[in-house]
């Protein structure tokens, strides 16, 4: 009886270890409210390719269109993509009345090395109070 009440226990940790999880990434969102006019600085890691570097550009400014995968070679579809990770950051200045004023997205774009296939999604959003503005 002790075995199955720790087992209970246990789940229901779980269970609510995974919804905290759930909601925190919720939150990681573009913090920009819709409609602004702001000063964005972008940074982008300047050894991508530029192809790679217009889609994480089209990705942080929502114009990122869907395309099908052309690039993928024999070993992609034998072993899956080799993915080299990097990261981007755009600081948007002056977006709240209120300190802290501006958001810094941070973007994690994933790039094959075998067949250049790359995906670029938003990783990390927050306020922060150490910019210009």
């Amino acid at each position: 009886m002790k075995r199955i009440g720790s087992i209970i226990l246990v789940l229901a940790f779980l269970i609510g270890v995974i919804q905290i999880t759930v909601s925190a990434q919720g939150n990681v969102n573009n913090l920009v409210p819709a409609g602004g006019d702001y000063e964005v600085d972008v940074y982008i890691p300047e050894d991508l390719s530029p192809e790679v570097q217009a889609k994480i550009l089209a990705y942080m400014f929502g114009t990122e269109a869907s395309e099908p995968e052309q690039n993928r070679n024999v070993l992609c579809t034998l072993f899956g993509h080799n993915y080299e990770i990097t990261y981007s950051t755009s600081v948007t200045h002056n977006v709240y009345t209120t300190s802290p004023k501006c958001v810094r997205n941070t973007y994690k774009a994933s790039t094959c090395t075998r067949c250049g296939h790359s995906e670029t999604e938003l990783y990390k959003s927050e306020r922060i109070s150490t910019c210009h503005g």
